[in-house]
């Protein structure tokens, strides 16, 4: 091999293995939206929480479904991003790169003192719980967009293959939208 194409793929692809990096951590944290009413969740009021949320803290709103609803938001300057997961009653918040879970720690309780001041408003607050508490009368339908939607559809398909492989499927289809683990 031409020993300049030798010199120029290991500069490409060996070199940047080498070099010292600093540690990061990455944390997300889903909680769902619960109405202390014991009712189904409102998804007017989560998709309200979230746009107030957005327009306080500056995030810069990077996804709708196709219902125009509002998905997903990212602040610039930390990479920390809200979203919705698979449906309206779970709030992710994901967190850009940080160097200890203090610094992602401040801003999680910035951010959830601030989202269940506005959920509070309407009789509603996060947990943390793992299983949505009013999993069994909540909507549970998926945000529409593509992703959600094939997920959505290929869970529900578990009947046509019952028969094929039955490790592969459980009677609980909706768990993306109710499971916070």
């Amino acid at each position: 091999m031409d020993p300049t194409l030798r010199q120029a793929i290991y500069e490409k692809y060996i070199a940047p293995t080498q070099k010292q990096r600093p540690d990061y951590i990455g944390v997300e944290i889903e909680m769902p939206v619960v109405n202390l009413a014991d009712e189904p969740v409102d998804e007017r009021i989560a998709l309200a929480a979230a746009e107030q949320f957005a327009a306080h803290f500056g995030f810069q709103i990077t996804g709708r479904g196709a219902d125009d609803n509002f998905t997903s938001a990212q602040d610039s300057a930390t990479g920390d991003i809200l979203s919705f997961d698979c449906c309206y009653s779970n709030l992710e918040l994901s967190f850009g790169k940080a160097r200890s879970l203090l610094e992602v720690r401040e801003r999680f309780e910035q951010y959830v003192r601030f989202l269940n001041s506005e959920l509070r408003k309407s009789g509603y607050t996060l947990t943390g719980m793992g299983i949505h508490p009013n999993a069994n009368i909540n909507r549970n339908q998926p945000i529409q967009n593509e992703r959600y939607r094939m997920l959505y559809h290929y869970l529900h398909s578990y009947p046509q293959h019952t028969n094929e492989v039955t490790m592969r499927f459980h009677q609980r289809p909706d768990f993306g939208t109710s499971l916070r683990i």
